[in-house]
């Protein structure tokens, strides 16, 4: 069993996901999603807040690190 953790602009990271956990629930990634993440962002960055997005994925045995690179996008 392998977990890969990535940090980064929220901006870029959401956009390499598919779901979102909430209150426990894997929900899909869906435009509320990406306007409710804009709204929250704002509200931080007006008070000068630096924020970071976070994502995982699990998988099974080794898989091909370039499924992970910045360009795969």
């Amino acid at each position: 069993h392998y977990t890969v953790l990535m940090k980064g602009a929220p901006e870029v990271i959401s956009r390499r996901c598919t779901q979102y956990i909430k209150d426990g629930l894997a929900l899909p990634v869906d435009d509320d999603f990406f306007a409710q993440q804009q709204e929250v962002y704002m509200y931080f960055a007006k008070r000068g807040m630096r924020v970071l997005g976070f994502c995982m994925k699990e998988f099974e045995g080794p898989s091909n690190t370039n499924d992970f690179s910045a360009e795969a996008g």
